[in-house]
Parts: C-alpha cells; sequence; structure tokens
C-alpha cells in the first residue's frame, strides 16, 4: 500500500496553523521505510531509483533517472540509447501498436533536433545583428572624421551587396573589417582579405570582389571584356584578310 504523501508546513490547512492541537502526529521517513520502498521500487517523494547526476543550469546535479544501458537520462544524453533502441524495436517487431510507438518516439526526437537547430540559428543571428549595428557605428564614425571616403564605403556596399544579397546583415561587417584594417595601416591586400573573411568568400568570387574594389590579388588572372576579345578577333581576322590579298 502506498502512503500518502508528506505534507510541508507551508501547505497544511489553515486550522491545523492556527490550532496545532489539532493536527495529527507527522510522519517521517525512516531507515526501514526508504530501505522497503528500494526493495518494492515505488516512486515515492524520497528517490530509490539512480539518478542521473549531470550539471543543470542552475549548477545542481540531475535528479531525474537513468535510462536503463546508460549512465544519464533521457535528458543528459541517454536519448541516444532510446532511440537506438527504438530503431532495433521496430526493425524486429510485428505489432502495430509498438511500431507506432517507436515512430512516433523518432519523430518526437527529430522534431526537437530541428527546434533546437532553429534556436541556434536564431541565436546566431541575433549575435551578427549586433555585429552589424556596431559597424554601422564605426562606419558613421569614420566618415564623421574624415579618413574614409564616401566613394570607398559605397563602393564595398556595392560589392557586398552584389556577392552576398542574402545576407546583409555580414555586409557592414565586411565594411567595418576592411576599415578597421584601413585605420590600423594595413596594406590593400590585408584589407581586402578582411573583407572577405567576414563574407566567406571562395576563391572566384575573391577574385571577382577584389576586381571592382580594385585591389590585384597574387594569381588573379587578367580578366578581360568580352567585346574585347571579339574585337580582337575581329581584327586578327582582317589582318589574315590582307595578307591573302596581298600574295
Amino acid at each position: 500500500m502506498r502512503l500518502p504523501p508528506i505534507r510541508p508546513i507551508s501547505k497544511l490547512p489553515a486550522l491545523w496553523q492556527t490550532r496545532p492541537g489539532l493536527t495529527p502526529a507527522r510522519r517521517f521517513a525512516s531507515p526501514a521505510f526508504r530501505a522497503g520502498s528500494a526493495l518494492a521500487g515505488l516512486h515515492t517523494r524520497f528517490p530509490t531509483h539512480p539518478t542521473c547526476g549531470a550539471r543543470t543550469k542552475r549548477g545542481r546535479p540531475c535528479k531525474a533517472p537513468k535510462v536503463a544501458g546508460s549512465t544519464r537520462c533521457r535528458h543528459h544524453g541517454g536519448g541516444r540509447v532510446l532511440l537506438r533502441r527504438a530503431r532495433e524495436t521496430l526493425a524486429r517487431t510485428r505489432s502495430r501498436s509498438i511500431m507506432a510507438k517507436c515512430l512516433w518516439y523518432l519523430e518526437k526526437a527529430h522534431r526537437n533536433n530541428v527546434r533546437r537547430h532553429l534556436k541556434a540559428g536564431e541565436r546566431k543571428l541575433a549575435f551578427r545583428e549586433a555585429d552589424a549595428e556596431r559597424a554601422n557605428a564605426f562606419i558613421s564614425l569614420a566618415l564623421r572624421e574624415g579618413w574614409a571616403t564616401t566613394d570607398l564605403v559605397r563602393c564595398l556596399y556595392l560589392v557586398g551587396d552584389e556577392v552576398r544579397p542574402y545576407r546583409p546583415q555580414d555586409v557592414p561587417c565586411a565594411v567595418g573589417a576592411f576599415l578597421k584594417s584601413l585605420s590600423d595601416g594595413q596594406p590593400p591586400p590585408f584589407r581586402f582579405e578582411a573583407f572577405a573573411g567576414e563574407l566567406r568568400l571562395d576563391e572566384n568570387e575573391r577574385f571577382i570582389a577584389a576586381e571592382k574594389v580594385g585591389v590585384r590579388l597574387i594569381g588573379q588572372p587578367i580578366l578581360r571584356d568580352s567585346n574585347e576579345d571579339v574585337q580582337i578577333a575581329f581584327a586578327s581576322r582582317s589582318l589574315m584578310r590582307r595578307r591573302t590579298l596581298r600574295c
């Protein structure tokens, strides 16, 4: 028979608090009671199951029960064991009810994983937007002091919007990094590397952006206009015709 829980003093009825003589004698958990609950496997308010013990957000040990076959609860690493067990059971059983339960558990784990990734992405986006605000303040300060020209800032913004139109919060950070390296006295290639590093450009995008910014990188091919190639082809063809006519 399971005993009723022991009430704390703050949850006693008002009549018992005003007239202590009517209060029944309180029960205390004796060692025999704890041993009996441990043998019976009862989940009383005195935890007799092996606890997880992982560090929680408040810095206290976790009191949740361990998962069978793991050293942690389902919130601190034991859920992987439960997922593996659900997959094995799903591949082995033929009961529709058990299969439905395993599929529900796997789907729930997938939803939790997606939700966790979305929350992490929202946090990263919030941090990046805060960096963009600080970069905008630094750019405004540079324009007010006059050591950064408006044409340079406009050119950097146009290049950033062209290569990363779907990440507008990265463009002010890249422009701020370029101006920061400019204020530190870095040479133009290092300034552009700081700009490209904030935008995470690949090799081809680096060469195209450097050509538009006006920086010459090591190993950068000479990009010619297609109209120039056509004009050179026509000129070479006319020269060949003249040679054939002279001969």
